[in-house]
């Protein structure tokens, strides 16, 4: 029967024709298939490529811009430059093997094995990606550890910040070496070094030489022009006890030129106050509204003070008192004090309020102008004082301010203690913060020498 079946013309015919129909169809399914457009693929990180100098670096970045979904369309041209030692290859292939692998099986080991080829090969991306692949594990602490140090030597600004937290975390004898990799990836602009550079310069109770080092780890990031060092550069150099308003003014010009809101502060300060460039109120009230429209607290404060007084635009109180008031609800004491002062010196005088604002101005405290505050509160407890008690109370704060460095608050407590406001009359207390107080310069001083002299001439007839 089944050589009949053969043997049967009809039943060969079909074969063929199935048989020719099977072949046309995958005829036309190669044909499809080879005027098909390659499938679009997300590109697998090729930002930033280490660059190693070898010969097969430009093809491994052709090759490394298929996702982890494509990549093995081209894994066979990947391992053959992976074993000439291309380490840029290897960092691929091994990012190949780990991303499509689950943890601790064979090819995840392979992906590890491939990564740390690349990282004995000097490339520190795969020495970063091993950091943090083995970070996770108990079991590979150390390996994470060795390959984080390897990343920030070789100079990957992750590892540096990284490694140098580290080291201010930990020993404190390799703080210098810690200022080192801030400043290293802070000239590579890795944001999160310039913010920890500029938090230790602004520090001020870490070590001088320390704090110098961060700024100078800061002018070097500058110096590539950063706008985010060049602002922070400017107001350590500008805010500093010895200000250099010239180095300030300059890294202000190129932070704001970047769109920095701190440089745009700085720089509004410099043309308020004359520092390094002329006396220009209109340009430092647009500056200081540029800086305080991005979240500058201190220029919120400045542009309402200037508000209220009407310098360099027109006076607007209401607007004025908006800003210091969301100034202060934001944490400024600075504002709670130039709130103080004009309702103690403005166009229509209000004691209660000014009181308030200086007491919270006081309470708020972590800012230079507390002793001002407490002073400015003295002074007002006194002229106001119906009994001895509160005279007291007002000299107290002035001898507060005063012991605190400031100025004025010296020559007043030498001439309370002189003329026995709020305090018994002591000669030789008053003479000892007069002393003080004339050490300076300034008309003030020119009092205090004045009403000295005043002192021992009495002291000397008397004898």
């Amino acid at each position: 029967m089944l050589t009949h079946w053969r043997k049967c013309p009809q039943r060969r015919m079909f074969i063929a024709a199935f048989v020719l129909m099977i072949s046309t169809s995958i005829v036309k399914l190669e044909v499809a298939q080879a005027a098909a457009p390659e499938p679009r693929t997300k590109l697998f990180v090729v930002k930033h490529l280490p660059d190693t100098g070898h010969a097969h670096t430009l093809e491994v970045r052709a090759i490394a811009a298929a996702n982890a979904s494509g990549l093995h369309a081209h894994l066979d041209d990947l391992i053959s430059l992976a074993e000439a030692r291309d380490p840029v290859a290897e960092y691929w292939l091994g990012r190949y093997y780990v991303a499509t692998s689950a943890k601790g099986t064979r090819r995840w080991k392979w992906g590890i094995r491939w990564l740390q080829d690349s990282e004995g090969n000097k490339c520190r991306r795969a020495a970063y990606q091993l950091y943090k692949i083995l970070s996770h594990s108990e079991t590979n602490a150390r390996l994470s550890e060795k390959s984080l140090v390897v990343a920030a030597r070789l100079g990957w600004p992750p590892a540096q910040y990284l490694f140098a937290l580290q080291l201010l975390r930990g020993r404190t004898n390799h703080i210098n070496e810690a200022l080192h990799l801030l400043a290293g990836a802070a000239q590579s602009g890795y944001v999160r070094a310039i913010d920890m550079l500029f938090k230790i310069a602004a520090n001020g109770k870490i070590l001088a030489a320390y704090r110098h080092e961060a700024l100078y780890g800061l002018q070097q990031a500058a110096d590539q022009r950063s706008p985010i060092a060049d602002g922070d550069a400017a107001f350590i150099l500008y805010f500093k006890p010895h200000p250099e308003y010239l180095l300030a003014l300059d890294d202000a010009r190129w932070g704001a030129a970047g769109g920095n809101a701190e440089a745009d502060f700085v720089l509004g300060l410099c043309y308020y106050h004359g520092n390094g460039v002329e006396v220009n109120l209109r340009r430092a009230f647009t500056l200081l509204n540029l800086a305080s429209k991005h979240g500058v607290r201190g220029a919120t404060v400045d542009v309402g003070a200037m508000l209220l007084c009407g310098t360099g635009t027109k006076a607007d109180p209401k607007l004025g008192l908006s800003r210091l008031d969301a100034a202060f609800r934001a944490g400024s004491g600075r504002a709670a004090y130039s709130l103080g002062m004009y309702f103690l010196h403005g166009h229509s005088p209000d004691l209660p309020a000014a009181e308030k604002w200086l007491k919270r101005a006081i309470h708020l405290g972590g800012f230079s102008l507390v002793s001002h505050a407490m002073f400015d509160l003295g002074l007002l407890r006194i002229s106001n004082a119906k009994t001895a008690q509160e005279e007291r109370a007002g000299f107290y704060l002035v001898h507060r301010a005063a012991s605190e460095g400031y100025v004025r608050a010296e020559y007043y407590a030498g001439a309370f203690y002189a003329n026995g406001i709020g305090v018994a009359p002591n000669r030789k207390k008053a003479i000892i913060w007069l002393e003080k107080a004339a050490s300076g310069t300034g008309l003030l001083a020119d009092k205090a020498k004045k009403l000295l002299a005043s002192l021992r001439s009495t002291t000397s007839s008397k004898k």
